[in-house]
């Protein structure tokens, strides 16, 4: 017989594609409209550096993709700009956040994300849940470590103050839900408010 499922102590969330929806030519209009360039050409020049360089967490990588795009595209570049442009283009999940509306004042909720440690603060500010400042979104960036390594999600539990076996972590991937599973986590993946709400109501955190 299945043991019941124990209440989480802590929700631990990713962000993108669970929480918000980013769109890639969305950014590309707010950077080109801060440098006063056409989205294409900062399409193009994204696109030569390939998408694993422009989607990574490391502040060394980040500065290298920006000289990089500063030498095709023959301009300064920020990276205040940079992160700006990626949240002009996030878009928060409205029914998924209604959700957290309703767990945040019986159950710790924080995110752990695979972003630069810069972006912490904006995603805080984005969500605007009651107990999740940014101190409580968690980055790769910051950590030094990225999902699915089980290490990240040791540090991230450890950084919370939580108790791996009393956390759960919702994922939009099976693979960094599987990465929590072996740190000891509790873990389930969901992609859209319907899948969101299954999830906690399986482990008792809405009715």
């Amino acid at each position: 017989m299945t043991a019941p499922l124990i209440r989480p102590a802590l929700l631990l969330l990713d962000f993108d594609d669970v929480l918000a929806d980013f769109n890639p030519r969305a950014r590309n209009q707010a950077l080109a409209h801060s440098l006063s360039l056409d989205a294409d050409s900062i399409a193009s020049a994204l696109a030569a550096l390939g998408r694993d360089a422009v989607t990574g967490s490391d502040p060394q990588q980040l500065d290298t993709v920006l000289q990089r795009l500063q030498q095709r595209l023959d301009c300064a570049i920020s990276t205040g700009q940079w992160h700006a442009a990626r949240m002009a283009a996030t878009t928060v999940r409205r029914d998924c956040r209604q959700l957290l509306l309703g767990i945040a004042p019986v159950c710790p909720l924080a995110i752990l994300s695979n972003n630069p440690a810069a972006l912490a603060a904006p995603i805080a500010m984005a969500l605007d849940l009651p107990g999740l400042d940014s101190t409580r979104v968690l980055t790769a960036g910051q950590l030094g470590l990225h999902k699915p390594d089980p290490a990240c999600f040791t540090a991230a539990t450890a950084q919370l103050g939580a108790d791996p076996a009393r956390t759960l972590f919702i994922d939009n991937l099976f693979t960094n839900v599987r990465g929590a599973r072996s740190a000891g986590l509790m873990a389930d993946t969901a992609h859209h408010a319907q899948s969101l709400r299954r999830v906690l109501k399986r482990h008792h955190l809405l009715r």
